[in-house]
């Protein structure tokens, strides 16, 4: 009977999940701790957004709530669900507790994604997301900030599910992911931005990695070295083709699409029920193919726009002049490290470089996804930024990679990797 219930857990996947939580547990406490300590001011006080204030019976974020017609109409039927699942009762504290657990799951299971072994990076760059302004900001929200939470969490599962560049996930897998993927934008379209960066950070895990995860050349499928046994050094066993990473990077996009396109269809069934149209809120209702297409001149330069103004502006997170500084210092070591990494990999990993510099600078358009769907919608606020904190990852991310290749023997590196390491954990606490 133990050894049934045993191979039912495996098959189930239960097993895994429960590993999972056992291994990242004091680092799941310590992000949750610090983040209800960092915002503990916001919900004892019952700090509240307008928006609160209006939909909740008491100013003080008391009371309760059920999605009504208008948050169905701006397409996020997800709110629905998530409010009935705690009977829609709000309250400051609980429920910036539970967005605040839901927001470490997310940020924690990226991390471990992207395979950050380091304890000094992961606690680091988990600490610098849960206590960033956007979790703030979505905290003041009390009716629906769990819904905002869930569907980061959900965005970031769905990428895990698609599994890395080698080794795509099962059928089953995929499925699961289009599922999570409608669903999180169900809960609040923006997240699709978290996806969509999450899928390109793997990719430059894989790119500029070792090990199993890296792609030694791209050269090598050309060549056809990838069956061959007297294959060079450069184009080891463990390594990934090109095909490897076409075929990830298709089935993420198919994910992706299928995602949205059951996302489309559940909120068409939800307005069909419920008798009410598309609101024409943020210019949610005129999104179609010609509408994108006809404004990416526009629309894709303001992506990157944004995505400067998050850093080094004061018009979204309010950032002082420290933080800009911080900011500046960020992607100086970030670039750094990235170059020393191309520079590790030699010419004939030049190709494997080109490209994970090419999915860096695609992160700021995919973290702001949502405006060149959306192109009416203007500009980001503080709630749509979670690609952008997500894009976070890449710094640490960078390091980690420096301390993986002086741990396979290349011996120079280890003190230039351990002192970036910590320079890039003083760098995200001054950040937080």
């Amino acid at each position: 009977m133990g050894l049934e219930s045993e191979s039912t857990a495996e098959k189930t996947g239960f097993s895994k999940v429960k590993l999972w939580f056992t291994r990242n547990a004091k680092l799941l406490v310590v992000c949750f701790a610090v983040g209800m300590v960092c915002h503990a001011q916001m919900y004892l006080n019952g700090l509240s957004n307008p928006d609160a204030v209006v939909s909740l019976s008491n100013p003080n974020g008391y009371g309760s709530f059920i999605p009504h017609a208008w948050d169905i109409s701006l397409g996020r039927w997800g709110l629905l669900f998530a409010a009935c699942a705690k009977f829609g009762l709000c309250s400051p504290i609980l429920t910036s507790a539970i967005t605040i657990a839901l927001f470490t799951l997310g940020v924690v299971a990226l991390i471990d994604k992207l395979g950050i072994r380091n304890a000094c990076l992961q606690y680091a760059s988990s600490i610098l997301f849960i206590a960033s302004p956007f979790v703030s900001c979505c905290i003041t929200y009390y009716y629906c900030s769990n819904s905002y939470a869930l569907s980061f969490l959900f965005a970031v599962l769905a990428a895990c599910l698609i599994g890395r560049v080698g080794a795509v996930g099962k059928p089953v897998a995929l499925v699961g992911a289009v599922a999570l993927l409608a669903f999180s934008l169900g809960c609040y379209q923006a997240s699709l931005g978290v996806f969509c960066v999450a899928v390109l950070l793997v990719m430059v895990r894989s790119l500029m990695g070792g090990g199993s995860e890296s792609l030694t050349s791209l050269a090598c499928d050309a060549r056809g070295e990838a069956q061959n046994p007297h294959r060079e050094e450069g184009c080891s066993a463990d390594s990934l083709s090109a095909k490897q990473l076409a075929v990830f990077f298709g089935v993420a996009v198919a994910v992706c699409a299928a995602g949205a396109v059951l996302y489309y269809a559940l909120t068409e069934l939800s307005l069909f029920a419920l008798g009410i149209s598309l609101s024409a809120y943020g210019g949610a209702s005129s999104v179609g193919a010609d509408s994108i297409l006809g404004s990416l001149t526009s629309s894709v330069p303001s992506a990157y726009v944004a995505f400067s103004d998050a850093l080094f502006s004061h018009g979204i997170f309010g950032n002082h002049f420290a933080w800009v500084y911080v900011a500046a210092a960020c992607m100086i070591v970030a670039a750094v490290a990235f170059v020393r990494l191309a520079a590790i990999s030699g010419v004939k990993r030049l190709g494997a470089s080109a490209m994970a510099l090419l999915c860096v600078v695609l992160i700021p358009f995919a973290a702001n996804i949502i405006l060149v769907i959306v192109p009416s919608y203007g500009y980001p606020t503080p709630l749509m930024l979670g690609g952008f904190m997500a894009s976070f990852l890449l710094l640490p991310l960078l390091v980690q990679l420096l301390l993986d290749s002086s741990e396979r023997g290349n011996a120079r590196l280890r003190v230039p990797a351990k002192a970036m390491s910590v320079g890039c954990c003083c760098l995200v606490a001054v950040g937080a």
